[in-house]
């Protein structure tokens, strides 16, 4: 696969963070968190939805949204937007949300019809943006099948796609992804997306699910995906936001998980404590 495509043209580093990010981190259990949490109106509806109702596809929405020049964010929300995982999550998204468009333009130039199965989909957030992006007279021509364990993530995608003119080729499924990838047929999708699962699973878990993914796809179909990859500021996110354990993968061995899975044209690309990356069958 030739470097075809922007996204892929260069990688996104980090700004220095405020102080007080290493200084909360530094704190005993769990004064780190009460900082937070005191300081932050943003940060308490995170760690809600995080901590208390166990829905990280909606938590992350305020951090998406953050922009430095809004008047309605506190000296503190800077401080805590400005940690890497902060930044990076900003980072993955806006990656994710132009290889999710620059990969479907992609595939309608070469096919006449295309589905694109969205793993742990979440909200379907990512979504929003899509059809924008691409030429009214084809929009008839994309199905997009969201799947996610979680039933009200399910519900809260159907109200996104109801919200954004995607019902009419949106399809649904409350299923883990394993199951959904095993009753699809193979050589049958155009396009793979999977933000948010692969830092919560083991390698034998990965590998298989990619050779599912792999086998799965049409010829010269794509699998965009990402996953945590540095350690930087990890006592941050787990100390002080108490998010849960991931699995945190380098470039290479990523690279070998989706080798073993079957491709051999793979572009990874740097996202801030991020890896994203572009396979194609």
């Amino acid at each position: 696969m030739t470097t075809k495509f922007k996204c892929m043209q260069k990688d996104f580093i980090c700004e220095p963070s405020d102080p007080w990010v290493e200084k909360a981190a530094r704190l005993p259990v769990p004064f780190g968190t009460l900082l937070f949490l005191a300081t932050s109106p943003v940060g308490r509806d995170v760690f809600k939805k995080v901590v208390v109702e166990k829905s990280t596809d909606n938590a992350l929405h305020p951090i998406y949204d953050y922009k430095k020049d809004n008047p309605k964010y506190t000296v503190w929300d800077h401080r805590w937007q400005s940690a890497a995982a902060a930044q990076s999550l900003r980072f993955r998204f806006n990656w994710i949300r132009q290889a999710l468009i620059e990969v479907t333009k992609d595939s309608l130039e070469r096919d006449d019809t295309i589905s694109i199965f969205s793993l742990g989909s979440g909200s379907g957030f990512l979504y929003t943006y899509l059809l924008p992006n691409i030429d009214a007279t084809r929009h008839k021509d994309i199905r997009i099948v969201f799947v996610d364990s979680d039933p009200r993530a399910i519900e809260r995608a159907k109200k996104t796609a109801n919200d954004n003119n995607l019902t009419g080729i949106a399809e649904f499924k409350s299923e883990i992804s394993t199951d959904v990838l095993t009753n699809t047929n193979e050589n049958s999708v155009s396009i793979f997306e999977s933000v948010g699962i692969s830092e919560y699973v083991e390698d034998d878990w990965l590998i298989n699910e990619t050779k599912l993914i792999y086998s799965r796809l049409k010829p010269n179909g794509y699998y965009i995906g990402a996953t945590i990859s540095s350690p930087k500021q990890k006592a941050f996110a787990h100390k002080v936001l108490k998010w849960p354990n991931m699995k945190y993968r380098t470039q290479k061995q990523v690279a070998d998980i989706l080798r073993i899975g079957g491709f051999n044209n793979i572009q990874q690309v740097q996202l801030g404590v991020f890896n994203g990356w572009i396979a194609q069958k």
